[in-house]
């Protein structure tokens, strides 16, 4: 059994269809068919996702997945495009300041199979 202790409202952003809000990241597409990822500071344990959050744990997971993807690159091919928005109107309102530094904007078919 998992759960939301309150289930979030996914943030509105210009541009961007919410597709899922999972325990620590929402998903997003825009009309491109790109996906973005947005790490929020969620505490998920033990398949809960507990009432309090940590400040800036969105960021830090962002930029810690990205740093091994940049690193790794030249070894295996990712689905990383950017750390940044695509191009849209720019998040306003409550998603400017969630946006910043937590987003990872893929390629939406870009699954790799290691053999």
């Amino acid at each position: 059994m998992s759960g939301f202790v309150e289930k979030p409202e996914p943030v509105e952003v210009p541009g961007l269809q919410h597709l899922h809000t999972g325990k620590v990241r929402d998903l997003y597409r825009n009309e491109r068919g790109e996906l973005v990822m947005v790490a929020s500071d969620r505490i998920s344990a033990y398949d809960w996702v507990l009432p309090t959050e940590i400040p800036e744990k969105g960021k830090i997971l962002t930029q810690l997945s990205l740093w091994w993807f940049d690193l790794l690159a030249d070894l295996v091919p990712n689905h990383v495009l950017s750390s940044e928005l695509p191009p849209a109107p720019p998040p306003t309102g409550k998603a400017a300041p969630w946006c910043a530094g937590r987003c990872g904007w893929s390629r939406s078919n870009a699954w790799h199979v290691a053999i």
